[in-house]
């Protein structure tokens, strides 16, 4: 485990001043720019020569494949873009208390991750944060989260429960999507698909929802229900394209957009509700597509 007793040789790190008006706002704090170490555990001191770790920088762990646990102190706010990206070893981690926003990347590609607490006070959980961390079986996004970006939980194909708070309003493209791998067999001369589907088998969309992006839920083969509500007015572009399992969708009336092929390729999908009085026979068959397996019925 890193003492850091010569931190030089481990970390490359800066101060950020923020010019005062008086001596009692003065701010100060260290960023940690990069991490040169090859420990499995690290834990970063609360200060350096008395002044304090405020910040991760971008791309501060990036690519340490050594690395299986880190300790982040209470006194760190900001953590910047790709900051763990691609530390494919990293099994836990702990965000402080008075992070206010998971940045871009942040997590992405940190297969082995298992767990990991959200404080209260996140307010934003950035584009593709944790995008590919296959192993995630969990996690609570506080409230106080207004907005899961694009891409936020991307291939997260084991995560089996996922709860989000009533304070999101906007739900990323890809947010929840899993994705698949084309190849090509040489020996055998034929090309073939893996699907890599997500284990998600229920999901509420909370009330203050308003959009739901583009391939939002896409490949949650495991998903037999999802609750859409009148808050929201907005569905992306095939929304939930092979959701495999699912067998009902009401489409609210509160829903001012709707994207093409929302439900491509639901091959178990029996009834679809939706007003077919507000909605024109060209939009319909924009929506499911020219000829549909399952029935489409009028809002009770």
């Amino acid at each position: 485990m890193s003492n850091f007793d010569d931190i030089e040789d481990i970390f490359d790190e800066t101060v950020d001043d923020i010019t005062p008006t008086s001596t009692e706002n003065f701010k100060y704090g260290i960023t940690i720019e990069k991490y040169t170490g090859s420990e499995k555990i690290v834990e970063i001191p609360a200060e350096f020569n008395g002044i304090p770790v405020t910040k991760i920088g971008e791309d501060a762990f990036c690519g340490c494949p050594s690395l299986t646990e880190i300790k982040i102190p209470e006194g760190v706010t900001e953590i910047g873009d790709s900051a763990f990206f691609g530390c494919a070893s990293l099994t836990e981690i702990k965000i402080p208390e008075g992070v206010t926003k998971i940045g871009a990347r942040t997590f992405e590609e940190c297969y082995r991750l298992t767990d990991i607490e959200i404080p209260e006070g996140i307010t934003e959980i950035g584009e593709c944060a944790f995008a590919l961390c296959s192993h995630l079986k969990e996690i609570k996004i506080p409230e106080g989260v207004t907005k899961i970006g694009d891409s936020a939980f991307f291939g997260c194909t084991s995560l089996t429960e996922i709860k989000i708070p009533e304070s999101v309003t906007e739900i990323g493209e890809y947010a929840f999507a899993g994705w698949t791998v084309d190849d090509y067999d040489i020996d055998a001369d034929y090309a073939y698909t893996t699907v890599y589907g997500m284990d998600l088998e229920e999901i509420d969309i909370p009330n203050n929802v308003i959009k739901i992006g583009e391939r939002g839920f896409q490949y949650c083969t495991e998903l037999t229900e999802i609750k859409i509500p009148d808050s929201v007015k907005i569905i992306g572009a095939s929304a939930f394209y092979n959701c495999t399992s699912l067998t009902e969708i009401k489409i609210p009336d509160s829903v001012k957009i709707i994207g093409d092929d929302i439900v491509k390729n639901c091959e178990n999908l029996q009834r679809v509700y939706i007003n077919t009085s507000k909605w024109s026979y060209a939009d319909i068959k924009r929506i499911f597509g020219k000829n549909p397996k399952f029935e489409i019925l009028p809002l009770e």
